[in-house]
């Protein structure tokens, strides 16, 4: 905590570097259109995500999910993603678009690649028993033209 004033002194002035960088790279018109267009993706982020913060910092409090950790930090990595494109700043906006990228799960396991629902091919199949099959008969049923 006592080195929190000088992690913020130095975020400010990675955000300054990082704007002036990019002011002369591509002009102070374009880099004043990037972070207003980050300003409002940013602002539209925390509208969408306004209305079910409050049930989910109570679910993150009481454990009332069975949530995983994934499924719990993955809003709070979303809110603070927003909070950091409201920021002006370029350093700010590349860590909230670093924030948005997926985390691997389950880590270390076996992963099974999952079924494409669209592929003709089925999937192989363990000596199962044929607990699904109904037996019957059936007949054709056809209709037969009347004679006038």
């Amino acid at each position: 905590m006592r080195h929190l004033a000088l992690y913020i002194i130095g975020f400010i002035f990675l955000e300054a570097i990082s704007i002036a960088m990019l002011s002369s790279t591509i002009g102070w018109v374009w880099t004043l259109i990037v972070i207003v267009v980050f300003f409002l993706i940013g602002s539209f982020m925390f509208k969408k995500q306004g209305a079910n913060l409050q049930k989910m910092l109570d679910s993150l409090q009481n454990d009332e999910l069975g949530q995983t950790w994934y499924e719990k930090v993955g809003p709070i990595r979303y809110s603070l993603a927003a909070l950091l494109f409201i920021s002006p700043g370029i350093f700010s906006d590349i860590i909230g678009g670093v924030l948005l990228l997926p985390v691997a799960k389950n880590q270390g396991q076996n992963h099974t690649k999952p079924r494409n629902p669209f592929s003709k091919t089925k999937p192989y199949q363990h000596n199962q028993p044929e607990e699904n099959i109904i037996e019957g008969e059936f007949r054709e049923v056809t209709k037969e033209k009347k004679e006038e």
